[in-house]
């Protein structure tokens, strides 16, 4: 098993459940230190994703590069995108992509190439100082939120009113400049505030 000097946070965007199954289970593998999202339903949800959760590697199907090209520099520095070739010859016609890898590849192809685009990573990733910024409660109710539990819910597991809570989630959103549940959920992911088979 590899360990990558930083956390590494990845997406996988595959027509096929299983070339991405495939995929997602070596990559669990191979790496002791990546986290694996899924379920975008659009690109700005890819942006937003990319974002909030440092995404570095983002695997994605000849489909999706076609569809979001023209969006691609909107995307960090520190965001590499993977193709994922149907056929060797498919590369050919995406010369500025370095690294892509083939559902042809042999499994040692696959993780030199994934290695390769880790290796392209900044390892002098920023440093999140936002999560020192919150109390000690506000850890707690953030955990809560991004587990899905109401204010009302939230409330009465801390035996606070829920116009406290609501000043809380008002702070949260205001010091890590998150406005959304699911934004506020990936940063508590991670931020290993709670597990993803926790939201």
């Amino acid at each position: 098993m590899k360990r990558s000097r930083n956390n590494i946070n990845m997406i996988i965007i595959e027509k096929s459940y299983l070339i991405r199954r495939s995929l997602s289970d070596l990559l669990l593998e191979q790496y002791k230190n990546i986290k694996l999202f899924d379920e975008i339903e659009n690109f700005d949800s890819l942006l937003s994703l990319v974002e909030k959760a440092s995404l570095s590697c983002i695997f994605a199907d000849k489909n999706t590069i076609e569809k979001f090209k023209r969006y691609f520099h909107n995307l960090p520095e520190n965001s590499t995108i993977i193709p994922i070739f149907e056929s060797k010859t498919e590369h050919d016609k995406y010369t500025n992509f370095k690294t892509y890898i083939s559902i042809y590849d042999e499994k040692k192809q696959i993780i030199e190439a994934v290695q390769r685009a880790i290796d392209t990573i900044s390892t002098e990733m920023p440093v999140n100082h936002q999560l020192n910024e919150l109390s000690e409660r506000e850890k707690i109710v953030l955990q809560l939120i991004a587990k899905g539990f109401s204010s009302k819910v939230i409330a009465i597991k801390l035996g606070i009113s829920i116009q406290t809570v609501s000043t809380h989630r008002k702070n949260i959103s205001g010091k890590l400049n998150i406005k959304t549940v699911s934004g506020l959920t990936v940063y508590a992911i991670i931020n290993n505030l709670i597990k993803i088979e926790e939201k």
